[in-house]
């Protein structure tokens, strides 16, 4: 089955004006299938650095690689030949002619910054997330535009929790999608998961302890949607905290998690500064915390984390096509006052969003909003909460109890 990826327009955009485009992102989330489509378009032809046969050309004699293949040309993984990067360079700066060369990678850790400081002004980059629901469902989600406007509708269809929790469970992975059967898809997470750490792991870093991976990522799906304590990790893993940060920022470049920045004012010094740190796809994240496949009271406390987990995710996704650069971050005080995501747009516009997995939302749950406004002053746009309930929900200037299916609905 094939699904709308809403990437695609802006893409487009950019092979009319740019003479090279890199999509970045984790493995099986649909790179090169979009990539192609996009090279049949232009008539062009794709070479892959997985197949051993062209990665030994292209590492062997990467200038007469380069040098030889007709434009526009599709070069997939390119990570595994970070030689070819210089004669990329060399041959767009003969012929600046927008569309040439279309690449993909999933490691974002050696070879892709490389490319970024060769490329400055000659490339562009985009990353392609998992599926997003609306691609799921091939209905485009409008969330971020009606979040900036606060013009919210008057009411959004019912989701129960039970078809709320399949959604999340299920996560993004167009294969994982494929297998309705719970334990068809964990055996591909088992799958998926062993070639990660053995082929890519190793494809961008020499180093030892491979057992203490598995381990790690158990250890930071219990911690998701929270602070990053590399400190507490090392304790628990009995690693050095130099190696848990190595190992950390490894997992961020295969896309497995990533970093929540913190937000902060200059001028206001009770604001944290340490990242949050979340999973790419909380499919993914469900099958490490081995969350059942049904909903139940005994998984509540544990949803919590996920849920927020899904929201980030989300809405990262949504921004990743905007039109306008959306900037995301979390807030949150030395006293523990927070927000779940900060939303800014190119104006300075601010929004915030908590999530709550209650289907209840009082007073009290605003409160991290409001002292972010009372920070934020003129900037801040407005605020909403996030909740699993099924109705719209003022709670006063600015500020909203929405259902959690707006993000797709």
């Amino acid at each position: 089955m094939t699904y709308p990826r809403f990437l695609k327009p802006r893409l487009l955009e950019a092979c009319k004006d740019t003479p090279l485009l890199l999509i970045k992102g984790a493995r099986q989330v649909g790179k090169s299938t979009l990539m192609q489509e996009l090279i049949n378009l232009f008539g062009g032809q794709s070479f892959s650095l997985d197949d051993p046969n062209i990665l030994s050309i292209a590492r062997e004699d990467p200038r007469g690689f380069i040098d030889q293949i007709q434009t526009p040309v599709l070069l997939d993984e390119v990570q595994r030949a970070p030689e070819i990067v210089l004669p990329l360079k060399l041959r767009i700066d003969k012929n600046r002619q927008p569309g040439q060369f279309l690449l993909t990678g999933s490691a974002d850790f050696h070879t892709l910054p490389m490319i970024a400081d060769s490329m400055a002004g000659r490339m562009e980059i985009r990353t392609l997330w998992p599926l997003s629901q609306g691609e799921i469902s091939n209905k485009q989600e409008s969330f971020l535009e009606t979040l900036f406007s606060g013009s919210w509708p008057v009411s959004l269809p019912y989701i129960s929790r039970e078809d709320l929790y399949h959604k999340v469970i299920q996560g993004g992975y167009p294969e994982a999608i494929m297998r309705t059967d719970i334990e068809r898809r964990s055996i591909w997470f088992d799958s998926y998961l062993e070639a990660i750490i053995q082929k890519d792991i190793r494809a961008i870093s020499v180093i030892e302890g491979f057992e203490s991976i598995p381990n790690l990522l158990t250890i930071l799906a219990a911690r998701s949607a929270n602070l990053v304590n590399a400190a507490d990790i090392s304790r628990v893993l009995g690693l050095a905290q130099s190696t848990v940060k190595r190992y950390i920022t490894l997992l961020q470049s295969i896309f497995l998690i990533f970093k929540l920045k913190p937000w902060f004012s200059n001028t206001d010094k009770r604001l944290a500064k340490a990242p949050k740190i979340y999973f790419i796809d909380t499919g993914l994240l469900s099958y490490i915390l081995r969350l059942p496949p049904m909903w139940s009271l005994s998984v509540s406390a544990q949803f919590g984390q996920v849920l927020e987990n899904f929201v980030v995710s989300e809405v990262l996704k949504q921004c990743s096509w905007a039109k306008e650069r959306i900037d995301a971050y979390h807030f949150r005080t030395q006293n523990g006052e927070e927000v779940d995501l900060i939303l800014q747009d190119r104006r300075g516009h601010l929004v915030g969003i908590e999530v709550k997995a209650s289907a209840t939302v009082s007073r009290n749950d605003f409160k991290g909003l409001l002292t972010f406004r009372d920070i934020s002053k003129e900037r801040f746009s407005s605020g909403i909460v996030l909740y699993t309930g099924d109705t719209i929900i003022p709670f006063g200037e600015n500020l909203w109890a929405i259902p959690l299916q707006a993000l797709w609905e």
